[in-house]
């Protein structure tokens, strides 16, 4: 990269996150290879045993993938967007499915009526293989060249706020003119 940083997270927390990303990803696409198989011809098995020990585990790594979520956005969602930078179709595609996915996550760890349980379990699970997929392209993308600028001219910098749209009060603290030299003011003599 020529020293140049496209990201601002630490080489540490990339694998960290694609670690966590990949458990997740991982113990979610076992999970529905297993929920998909056909019905035991054993009356008394309605899952496969390793059912549950992929269901649990998913559960377990899910927290840290969520966690990892929120550094992403603060660390590079939000700058990235500010420096309008490249491949941000991609980038805003998996903040979306990323919400969709954590909150159909937790609404079927809630829920209790089995329609709707069937029906955030195929969310998550369209939501969780988009953004795997989605997050291979999004990486794979086309590199940023070095010394890129934004559309205002600024290098990777959010541009700044805007003048309020009302002039200060008159005698407000940081004006020229004190509160008694106000013209309507009752204390002029």
């Amino acid at each position: 990269m020529n020293g140049a940083r496209r990201s601002f997270l630490t080489l540490a927390e990339v694998v960290a996150f694609a670690a966590v990303q990949l458990a997740a990803g991982g113990t979610g696409m076992v999970l529905a290879y297993l929920r998909l198989q056909p019905a035991s011809p054993d009356p008394f098995t309605a899952v496969p045993a390793s059912w549950a020990l992929w269901q649990h585990l998913h559960v377990l790594v899910v927290p840290f993938l969520t966690f990892f979520l929120g550094v992403l956005w603060v660390r590079h969602v939000l700058p990235s967007w500010c420096a309008r930078r490249p491949r941000r179709r991609t980038g805003v595609s998996l903040a979306v499915l990323a919400a969709v996915m954590v909150l159909s996550g937790y609404a079927l760890q809630v829920s209790v009526e089995e329609g709707w349980r069937q029906l955030l379990r195929w969310l998550h699970l369209v939501a969780g293989v988009l953004w795997l997929i989605t997050s291979l392209l999004h990486l794979l993308g086309p590199r940023v060249p070095q010394g890129w600028q934004t559309a205002n001219g600024r290098t990777g910098v959010c541009p700044p706020a805007p003048a309020p749209l009302t002039p200060p009060r008159r005698g407000a603290p940081g004006t020229d003119r004190p509160p008694s030299a106000h013209p309507t003011s009752p204390h002029l003599e």
